[in-house]
């Protein structure tokens, strides 16, 4: 797309907002808040690879808990819950 065909395109959208109703454009304010705003939980690479390392140090360090201890901590809490306790 050229900068033209860009600019073209923009000034459509612009023209379309301004025919808008108010619940319309409430909707569409949202919308852009929400993709303007940075997404929860979006690591870089070199975020992912020092948290895959840490893991690996924390591994050999003999810290963490096994795939079967956290499964056996989460069924005991959602046994409690589920019999009133807390």
């Amino acid at each position: 797309m050229t900068v033209l065909e860009l600019e073209a395109r923009k000034a459509s959208i612009i023209r379309r907002v301004l025919d808008m109703d108010d619940d319309k454009i409430n909707i569409l304010d949202e919308i852009l808040q929400k993709l303007n705003s940075p997404m929860p939980c979006v690591f870089t690479k070199e975020e992912q690879r020092a948290q895959i390392e840490q893991g690996i140090k924390d591994q050999a360090a003999g810290l963490g808990r096994s795939h079967e201890e956290l499964a056996e901590k989460y069924k005991s809490r959602t046994a409690r819950k589920s019999s009133g306790c807390r």
